[in-house]
């Protein structure tokens, strides 16, 4: 399974939920430095070292809480900046199912419904 169509099921997953989430794209770094936006350098350069490791999604809860979580394949490795978020309660999940399960236990504590 990859990454991406993985990321892919997890976000339908979330909107099937109606769990609300952050998921920045591969190249949003990329979109930072983009000129016809006349993004002064150094605010660039900041936003760029921001984003780097940032986890693949971010969830957050009606009680005002928030998960990371970092999709991997398989054979995929966190990156240096990637592993620093485990300090902030990052969770990483390489197949859909683990995801799904801990999602539906997440939700049902953080996001109470009436």
């Amino acid at each position: 399974m990859n990454e991406d169509w993985l990321q892919n099921i997890c976000e339908q997953y979330l909107s099937l939920k109606k769990i609300k989430y952050i998921h920045l794209p591969k190249g949003a770094q990329r979109f930072i430095w983009n000129k016809k936006f006349g993004i002064p350098v150094h605010v660039a350069m900041e936003a760029s070292k921001a984003l780097k490791g940032v986890p693949d999604l971010i969830l957050f809860g009606l009680d005002g809480t928030y998960q990371l979580i970092e999709l991997k394949s398989a054979k995929g490795k966190l990156t240096e900046g990637q592993k620093e978020w485990k300090n902030y309660g990052l969770k990483l999940f390489r197949e859909f199912d683990e995801f799904q399960k801990f999602v539906d236990e997440w939700d049902l504590l953080h996001n109470p419904r009436s």
